[in-house]
């Protein structure tokens, strides 16, 4: 079997902020579970590349390329680039198992 290609940037969340205890944008959403849930639910509502997520609060922020230059110290959140999820693979293995 070939190793799978990792992910490019633009179809699956970083781990990594792309600036740590900052904040921009605006409040999408309340009760979100983690970063890469946020940035995936910021690139499927909006347009925005990037999101703003604090998991103390698990506030969930989309950020415009000009809040993102605006930005600013937000103690607790951190911003990350937006992302689709991840596709599964096409093929037999991405197939249901067939009845008996």
């Amino acid at each position: 079997p070939r190793p799978r290609p990792s992910p490019s940037p633009a179809s699956a969340p970083s781990e990594l902020p792309v600036a740590a205890g900052q904040g921009c944008g605006s409040l999408l959403r309340g009760s979100v579970p983690n970063a890469a849930a946020c940035a995936v639910f910021v690139a499927v509502q909006t347009a925005a590349p990037f999101a703003s997520y604090s998991p103390r609060s698990r506030e969930c922020y989309a950020c415009t390329d000009q809040e993102f230059s605006f930005r600013s110290p937000a103690t607790g959140f951190d911003i990350f680039r937006s992302a689709l999820p991840p596709t599964a693979p096409a093929g037999p293995a991405a197939r249901a198992p067939e009845g008996p």
